[in-house]
């Protein structure tokens, strides 16, 4: 039995009574059943998590996704992104060479 004190309000607050609500939202594979998909392009590698997994409503969701390619259009949905009070938006080349993923290494072939 762990009890914890609440310093602002002095009040003792059993450990088995803390609840935390979790949601994995997922929006890359990097590997899957064995396999490594660095080397594939975004677009792959996002067809192979949507078709692998199934999202639980709370528990297991797919990040929020919108294929743009004007600089209007994602200022637009960093805009959205900052009033919904998000973290902010992972812009990311979908196609070609620069869509795979880079370990351990930071590029501009994406942005956070």
């Amino acid at each position: 039995l762990y009890i914890l004190i609440n310093a602002s309000t002095e009040q003792e607050v059993k450990l088995e009574d803390i609840k935390v609500d979790v949601c994995l939202q997922a929006f890359d594979l990097l590997y899957l059943n064995g396999e490594s998909l660095i080397t594939e392009e975004l677009h792959v590698r996002r067809e192979r998590l949507y078709e692998s997994f199934q999202e639980v409503q709370g528990t297991f969701m797919f990040v929020q996704k919108k294929d743009l390619e004007e600089v209007e259009e994602i200022q637009a949905y960093l805009n959205e992104a900052v009033e919904n009070q998000t973290e902010g938006l992972m812009v990311k080349t979908l196609e070609g060479p620069d869509s795979c993923y880079d370990i351990a290494k930071r590029s501009y072939n994406w942005l956070k």
